[in-house]
């Protein structure tokens, strides 16, 4: 979907694996990062660039939950990527030294997990 800007809000509710793709395009392209958000049997976040190692891991117990909608944000300016949850500091950030625009994202959840969610532009 589209995106104007260089933030957006969103709330998810699953079990696990929440994931985000920031793209130059309507589908999939490179570069692309990917966001990962209560992976790892929902102990862990990370920020990877296009398809290859996590650029940033952080350990995040519990991040997302079946039971409860949470809300989290993302900001993308200057190749500066953050993300947290609402009202709150970052709770993971990275710096690509070769940034692109942002103009697409996708969403999913992964590894089995089914989800709910909705998009504050």
């Amino acid at each position: 979907m589209p995106v104007y800007g260089d933030t957006f809000a969103f709330s998810v509710a699953c079990s696990n694996d929440a994931h985000l793709a920031l793209t130059s395009g309507p589908e999939e392209t490179t570069p692309m990062y990917e966001l990962f958000i209560g992976g790892w049997e929902n102990q862990k976040s990370a920020i990877r660039l296009s398809k290859g190692d996590d650029m940033t891991q952080v350990d995040t117990p519990d991040a997302v939950c079946c039971d409860e909608e949470r809300k989290f944000y993302v900001t993308f300016r200057n190749g500066h990527i953050r993300v947290g949850y609402q009202d709150s500091d970052p709770f993971m950030e990275w710096t690509d030294p070769e940034p692109w625009k942002v103009t697409h994202i996708g969403y999913c959840t992964g590894w089995g997990a089914t989800g709910k969610w909705k998009f504050e532009f």
